[in-house]
């Protein structure tokens, strides 16, 4: 990664400028995690560098980086506040489980209590 090129696309994208509701954050913030990943790009692959990258947008979107699992670490038992039984991700706080997270639920998908559909923790990726 050639960080003047980077540098000279955030300042043509004007976010160095003072003006506006950040000020120079905004570029500074960027070139900053530029440089940053640019010094432990040359010692991974180009496969794990992608992985690296979709990692971190991942957890800067507040996204999960990983498999929702059954694991028990993972979920957080909230019948006391709810209820009923009924548990909570840990790693993706929208979705709920009945059964410890071996099937879960986005809280979109519940409506008035019922469960639109079931999903098996080890089918999808989020």
């Amino acid at each position: 990664m050639n960080l003047s090129k980077a540098e000279f696309e955030v300042e043509c994208a004007k976010l160095f400028d003072a003006g506006g509701d950040c000020g120079r954050m905004i570029g500074n913030c960027v070139t900053d995690l530029l440089e940053t990943f640019r010094k432990y790009k040359y010692s991974h692959s180009r496969l794990s560098s992608q992985l690296i990258l979709d990692v971190f947008v991942s957890l800067a979107k507040q996204e999960p980086a990983m498999f929702i699992a059954d694991n028990p670490d993972e979920w957080e038992d909230i019948s006391e506040l709810s209820g009923k039984v009924l548990w909570r991700s840990i790693i993706c706080p929208s979705l709920f489980s009945e059964d410890g997270g071996k099937t879960w639920y986005p809280i979109e998908n519940n409506i008035d209590g019922v469960v639109c559909e079931d999903v098996q923790a080890s089918e999808v990726t989020i």
